[in-house]
């Protein structure tokens, strides 16, 4: 495509790329992370017992049956604690639990109140990818980013539990305003050849939001200090806003040639280039000078022409006429771009039998890879230890499986890299389940168990990589945010059920573990029918996805 061309011209991963790369990251990845997890440390519940009889905390051993009488007796409806609550402050100091005494059969109000941010990143999924597309993916971003840092604060000042859920519904809506964008941009910035690399170091970000939680949550010791301290840095990142340039694959799409040329040509002098002006053109005058030097040699990348010094680049404009000229082999070719205002509305994503399989698959992968990572996540995570170093664990973990995402796409590919992964999990998870903790010779096999586990996160992590950079190359430009967006709803769906799983009770925690895997077959077969995206560019269009299984039929 046009747009790669000229990327490739100045440089595909220069100063200018890696610059825009680092502030995008760095303001709508990293502390993402934070208001998702942030719920380990604000709705913890420490060590705690009945007030009554004058007992005090310190005075109990660990293993004193009084302690943490919530989660025996009283839980089940044998007892009551008119007296109030006792809580250790060693571990977490306050939290939303010690505050409002979220204990017994309040207790699931703080698994609620992360549903009710789940819910709302779902809900945020289709309004954010609609506004991005319309709107453009900057501007979204940063109202998200600003508006997030206010939810943060009010939450902070919550005067009881009920406002807490509803303001964390809110600020899952807000998380999808700049998220969404944010990969949108990043994918858009760099070539077919780049953007494995680019998309899945973005994904470091997200994992260096999670290792970083610990100290702000053992820094901040008390829930309403903490969520301060993960909202106002919120409230600067705006300040970021002239940095960052609109994404010029969409300012193309929607016939903005002028401006889009301006920000390339901004990134080639940050690149240090000295190339020529870079210049999008629409149909017409692009036809035009294509007629007066028909007879030239073509003089660049594909469907590039010099002229007059100057490097002339034709693509997509908001009006139907409008479509690519390419003459990268002597031929001139033109694919008609579908008119946007028919892309404003979802059902372009079904809008034909391949464009469905595309929609359909997609996010049937991301609801299952998504529903088996946070799974096996939240079950290994009923770890015993130091929970602040188990969350810096969880997080830490996470970039050697982004290193081998790489590798995986670079080498092998985007569907058989999927396949093979899932496939994976799924056998390490089968090895879970039926292998007992002692043989018939007594030997413990717990090591063996733990190894099991461990190459089924490993391996569904780098599959959830893979699948987050694949729906970002096989939407077409003008339905990119809305196909994120539509697919993002179907990972939400996977990780709210993920925890009710795990509520199934511990004799049958051996059925959990099975069923993580065994669904991972299904989107392991599914993406095998999809085109593979390896080295090629993003589709523009409808009509050019159609074009990438034709040429995947053809080889």
């Amino acid at each position: 495509m046009d747009l790669d061309h000229a990327l490739h011209s100045i440089g595909d991963h220069g100063r200018g790329q890696i610059l825009i790369f680092t502030i995008v990251c760095s303001i709508a990845q990293l502390p993402a992370s934070w208001h998702i997890f942030g719920i380990l440390f604000l709705g913890a519940t420490p060590e705690h017992l009945c007030n009554v009889l004058g007992n005090t905390l310190p005075a109990l051993p660990q293993s004193s049956p009084v302690l943490n009488t919530s989660k025996v007796a009283l839980r089940e409806g044998n007892g009551s604690c008119d007296g109030g609550w006792i809580y250790s402050q060693e571990t977490y100091g306050s939290t939303i639990v010690t505050e409002w005494d979220l204990l017994c059969d309040k207790a699931i109000l703080v698994q609620l109140s992360q549903t009710a941010m789940m819910i709302g990143v779902m809900v945020g999924s289709l309004t954010a990818g609609y506004l991005a597309d319309r709107f453009g993916r900057k501007d979204v971003m940063f109202i998200g980013l600003f508006f997030q840092g206010i939810a943060g604060i009010l939450q902070a000042l919550s005067p009881s539990i009920t406002v807490f859920i509803i303001v964390r519904f809110i600020m899952g809506i807000l998380d999808q305003m700049y998220e969404l964008p944010a990969y949108s941009m990043i994918s858009e910035l760099f070539t077919p050849r780049c953007r494995p690399y680019a998309f899945i170091c973005m994904l470091n970000f997200w994992a260096a939001g999670i290792f970083t939680l610990p100290g702000l949550a053992y820094f901040f010791q008390d829930w309403r200090h903490l969520q301060f301290g993960m909202s106002l840095p919120f409230l600067l990142f705006p300040t970021f806003y002239w940095l960052v340039p609109e994404s010029p694959r969409w300012l193309l799409s929607v016939g903005r040639f002028e401006e889009a040329s301006n920000i390339v040509n901004m990134i080639s002098r940050l690149n240090g280039q000295e190339s020529p002006n870079i210049v999008f053109l629409d149909r017409d005058v692009c036809q035009r000078l294509t007629e007066d030097s028909s007879d030239e040699e073509d003089g660049g990348y594909g469907s590039l022409t010099q002229t007059s010094g100057e490097m002339l680049l034709r693509t997509l404009s908001k009006e139907g006429g409008n479509g690519i000229l390419g003459r990268g082999d002597g031929r001139e070719t033109f694919h008609r771009a579908e008119d946007v205002s028919d892309a404003n509305s979802y059902r372009q994503l079904f809008s034909g039998y391949r464009m469905t399989i595309v929609s359909l698959s997609t996010a049937v992968l991301w609801f299952v890879t998504s529903f088996s990572y946070y799974g096996l996540s939240l079950n290994a995570g009923r770890l015993v230890g130091d929970p602040y170093l188990n969350v810096f664990l969880s997080g830490l973990v996470e970039l050697p499986s982004h290193l081998v995402a790489t590798l995986c796409v670079v080498w092998f590919g985007r569907r058989w890299s999927i396949c093979v992964t899932l496939l994976t999990t799924c056998v390490a998870c089968v090895i879970v389940t039926f292998l007992p903790a002692f043989s018939e010779s007594e030997d413990d096999l717990t090591a063996a168990i733990v190894a099991a586990a461990t190459i089924g996160k490993f391996s569904v992590a780098i599959s959830y990589a893979i699948a987050c950079l694949y729906a970002t190359e096989v939407f077409p430009t003008i339905l990119r945010n809305k196909g994120i967006a539509f697919v993002s709803v179907s990972a939400r769906l996977g990780a709210l059920l993920a925890p009710f799983v795990l509520v199934l009770g511990d004799q049958h925690s051996n059925a959990r573990v099975i069923l993580f895997g065994l669904v991972t077959v299904i989107p392991g077969m599914l993406v095998l029918l999809l085109p593979e995206m390896k080295g090629r560019p993003q589709p523009q269009t409808i009509a050019d996805v159609e074009d990438l299984f034709e040429e995947d039929r053809a080889q």
